[in-house]
């Protein structure tokens, strides 16, 4: 497994936002946390990455216990947060650098892997400008660009395409499957019901509790709907 959760808990005084979550994902696979905002999916990407300690529950993500072996965990994780964290008085080229020597990386490992990257997600034009210039699409690609500058085993991807136009949501949609086809293993979440029909498997967060999980077509076919969209209204509604 890529991922295991056991039972996991975290709470931020009288709110309980991950309660009692237990879910895996594995290796090579696209796995999507579909809920609205508020429901716990960023809470349990920051449990996962060793950010919030957690009172109850266990997790490993690629055979590593976390918190404990956070460090290793994040050397082979590629993590881009739902905030666009870039600095935008430096260029795209150099917010990679950057990056990439937080990463550990060698400068010159930096500019072959950000040479790739940037043919990879139609930055080449945008390299040398002031991230200021950027539209919010463009400075998304360069966050993305970012999380997979340490070719990581596991990426996790925190609401990606929030705010961005249809033509890119498929574009970045296109390299997310370009990746699994590498190998990489991907975590996503996301608000956006369309989008959930287009990983391997699904988890419903909603409230804190993992509702439903499986591959989407099969749980519209279980709970006798014909879109994720009247699975997600059901199961909000409490029905």
């Amino acid at each position: 497994m890529a991922i295991s959760v056991e039972d996991l808990t975290k709470s931020f005084g009288d709110l309980k936002a991950v309660d009692g979550v237990s879910l895996s994902v594995h290796r090579g696979e696209i796995f999507g946390l579909l809920g609205p905002n508020g429901s716990g999916k960023t809470t349990l990407i920051h449990c996962l990455m060793g950010i919030y300690r957690f009172e109850g529950g266990s997790i490993r993500v690629l055979d590593h216990e976390v918190p404990g072996q956070k460090l290793e965990v994040r050397r082979r994780t590629g993590f881009m947060p739902q905030e666009i964290s870039i600095y935008q008085d430096l260029s795209p080229e150099e917010n990679m650098l950057f990056y990439g020597r937080l990463y550990g990386l060698d400068d010159s490992t930096i500019r072959e892997r950000t040479d790739r990257l940037f043919e990879f997600l139609d930055l080449e034009e945008k390299r040398s400008v002031s991230s200021r210039t950027l539209s919010g699409g463009q400075r998304r690609r360069v966050s993305l660009g970012i999380a997979l500058l340490p070719d990581p085993d596991l990426i996790i991807l925190d609401e990606p395409t929030v705010g961005v136009d249809p033509l890119l949501r498929k574009q970045f949609w296109d390299h997310f499957q370009e990746l699994k086809g590498q190998g990489k293993t991907i975590l996503i979440t996301t608000h956006i019901t369309d989008e959930a029909l287009r990983v391997d498997r699904v988890a419903l967060m909603i409230r804190g509790k993992i509702l439903a999980l499986g591959r989407p077509r099969d749980l519209m076919e279980q709970e006798g709907v014909s879109s994720l969209e009247d699975l997600f209204l059901r199961f909000e509604g409490g029905t």
